[in-house]
């Protein structure tokens, strides 16, 4: 049978009331036990792991060593240059894999920063790959990494284009509230790129559904 492991306690710096780079953890029996490094200092990089044997009644240190790395500081801006609140973002090396996520509101501030911190030096590529609402997503921003650093990256949006239909009786053509749509790329094979209904918007019920965000095409 594979080994299993319980979950036993977590620990932050902080956590006993002394900022010092400490992490305790107390009142553990004797016995080995395996410790992973969930959150590191910004510009660091966690996920460190490793086993120690504990004896009840005795303090066992352990060192942990993290690697300095570096950050990108993402701010996305509308048409008029102004921060837009509720990004999210990929980051991506320069084969196309996905290395880190961040968005606006991680950080508990909606303020249009998204942050990638703990990042290898190197070069990368941000992606925006949740576009706001009415807005079509940001172009994609290269960016190079260097160890110890913040790298500010700006990346403005426009507004998209804007469709709306009208669901109407054949006969009066009075308006048919609650009408759902999905809207289609090119033809009726076409990829579905958005689905909407008459209650999404902002007045319900008129008989109309909004498609907003759009290319043109």
């Amino acid at each position: 049978d594979e080994a299993r492991t319980t979950f036993v306690a977590d620990a932050c710096d902080i956590g006993d009331g002394v900022d010092d780079g400490v992490n305790v953890f107390s009142k553990l029996t004797t016995g080995t036990y395996y410790w992973e490094q969930t959150i590191a200092t910004p510009n660091y990089i966690a996920g460190q792991t490793g086993t120690v044997e504990v004896t009840r009644g005795l303090e066992t240190p352990v060192s942990v060593a993290n690697i300095l790395a570096g950050s990108i500081v993402v701010t996305l801006l509308d048409e008029q240059g102004e921060p837009l609140v509720g990004g999210y973002f990929s980051l991506k090396d320069t084969s196309g894999v996905e290395v880190a996520l961040a968005c606006d509101l991680c950080d508990g501030y909606p303020d249009g920063v998204s942050t990638f911190n703990g990042i290898p030096a190197g070069d990368y590529i941000v992606v925006q790959w949740v576009a706001i609402d009415g807005y079509l997503p940001a172009p994609d921003e290269p960016v190079t990494v260097t160890t110890g650093q913040a790298t500010p990256v700006e990346m403005q949006v426009e507004r998209g284009k804007v469709l709306k239909l009208r669901n109407i009786d054949s006969g009066t053509s009075s308006p048919i509230t609650d009408g759902c749509f999905s809207l289609r790329t090119g033809d009726a094979e076409g990829d579905i790129i958005a689905e909407r209904c008459d209650r999404d918007d902002d007045i319900y019920p008129d008989g109309v559904t909004v498609f907003d965000g759009l290319a043109a095409g």
